[in-house]
């Protein structure tokens, strides 16, 4: 879907109605650095859906109603990510402190109300 869009730095799909991302849907980014996924119906992210995102510094998941399960593996490979927007009532303190070891203490976790 995106393969032409190598060179694409920055992508606003939000309010599109999107409830699933898929392995590897946005591999073919190799130079995106900032996704908004905010205010779509997401449900479910599987675990390779970032993959080969390398260089994205910055993603918005917040306001997907539906979306409540959040773990580690659907952020792997996102080195450089250092901002990172969600709605309260997904990730408690725990969580919090594991993305903090994963990405290190440059990451910004903005939490909004829903």
């Amino acid at each position: 879907m995106f393969a032409p869009l190598k060179q694409l730095e920055e992508l606003d799909i939000s309010s599109n109605k999107i409830n699933s991302l898929v392995n590897g849907v946005f591999s073919h980014l190799v130079s995106l650095r900032k996704l908004d996924l905010s205010s779509n119906e997401i449900e479910n992210i599987e675990n390779d859906a970032f993959y080969g995102l390398k260089n994205m510094i910055e993603l918005d998941i917040s306001f997907n109603a539906n979306f409540r399960n959040i773990c580690l593996d659907m952020f792997r490979g996102l080195f450089r990510l250092n901002k990172f927007h969600i709605c309260n009532g997904i990730m408690d303190s725990d969580k919090i402190k594991e993305f903090k070891e994963l990405f290190g203490d440059t990451l910004r976790i903005e939490i909004r109300e829903r």
